[in-house]
């Protein structure tokens, strides 16, 4: 029986020298202290340059702490999306919305001004991460000034 007729699994496997085995595990171990040096060398530098973060996660948001949630624009029909999250989030001492999901509800109050939606057409957040530079976010700022 020739060796190309042989089951795969009678196949005798090529053995590398030991010389070529040492090789190799020495290239891992190199290749581990360069991730570690280089963890070690970010860690440095956030330190040196003194960079942080904070993050502040708001789940359903509610108008005023009441019962309506916080719908999803600033302005009745305007100011949707980003601007409205990013204007929650300095209210609540944070520089801006880094990320955001929205969902159908009812009722829902506008951030500016206090007006209500109701019905099959509101959106409110779902959620709102907010985000700051800074080593700690700063002082929560009162609603704006609302006709309710």
């Amino acid at each position: 029986m020739s060796i190309t007729n042989r089951p795969h699994y009678l196949v005798m496997r090529r053995s590398f020298p030991a010389s070529v085995r040492v090789l190799n595990a020495r290239s891992r171990q190199i290749r581990s202290m360069l991730k570690l040096l280089s963890l070690s060398a970010i860690s440095v530098l956030l330190a040196v340059t003194g960079a942080t973060a904070l993050e502040g996660r708001f789940d359903r948001p509610k108008y005023k702490g009441g019962a309506a949630r916080l719908d999803v624009c600033d302005h009745f029909a305007k100011a949707c999306g980003q601007p409205a999250a990013d204007d929650f989030c300095q209210m609540m001492g944070y520089a801006r919305a880094s990320k955001f999901e929205t969902e159908h509800a009812t009722p829902t109050r506008v951030m500016n001004f206090g007006q209500e939606c109701q019905g099959a057409g509101c959106a409110a957040f779902k959620y709102i991460v907010c985000f700051t530079n800074a080593g700690q976010r700063g002082p929560v700022k009162d609603w704006p000034h609302t006709m309710d």
